[in-house]
């Protein structure tokens, strides 16, 4: 939360924003960190990211992280640009619909319906957490069998299937 913020404050931190006029974007100016803009706020030494700050002040509190829950996120929706602390282009929400909407390979992944060869992947993740086409797996799983009993490496595969098989049925 942001309680009070001197006049002295008020000027130190909009003196570093720059209003885009074409997207209405609170351009922070002044330190970043991996694009987020930083200020010194709060205790001696302590930075704050300027579009919580801003958000915190003008809007809402933001929530404090509660045993078991992650510490919510304040997402970008309008603008997509990290730099914007105008608070009406940022949106309170969980981390993992930030993550979905963004463009990391996680998120790019999330969002796809088909694998390379056109097969339709599965909802949900299996159960070692993976999302594959199944129709492909089984295909190389196949075809690489039949490599294997046909390949040079016959009599070694053979003698471990039946090793396997005597094992099964002693036991």
């Amino acid at each position: 939360t942001v309680p009070h913020l001197t006049t002295h404050q008020i000027t130190r931190i909009f003196s570093h924003i720059h209003v885009d006029q074409a997207t209405g974007c609170w351009i922070w100016t002044a330190t970043n960190n991996r694009g987020y803009g930083l200020t010194g706020y709060g205790k001696r030494g302590q930075f704050q990211y300027v579009h919580r700050l801003m958000y915190a002040w003008l809007v809402a509190p933001i929530p404090k992280r509660q045993r078991g829950q992650k510490t919510p996120n304040l997402d970008h929706v309008i603008c997509e640009n990290t730099l914007c602390c105008f608070p009406a282009h940022v949106k309170l929400g969980p981390p993992k619909v930030n993550t979905l909407r963004s463009s990391n390979p996680c998120a790019v992944n999330a969002r796809k319906t088909h694998c390379t060869k056109g097969h339709l992947l599965p909802d949900k993740p299996n159960k070692w957490g993976e999302r594959k086409c199944m129709v492909c797996h089984y295909a190389r799983m196949k075809a690489y069998k039949a490599r294997v009993r046909n390949g040079p490496r016959r009599e070694e595969f053979l003698a471990k299937a039946r090793a396997y098989y005597q094992r099964k049925t002693q036991g």
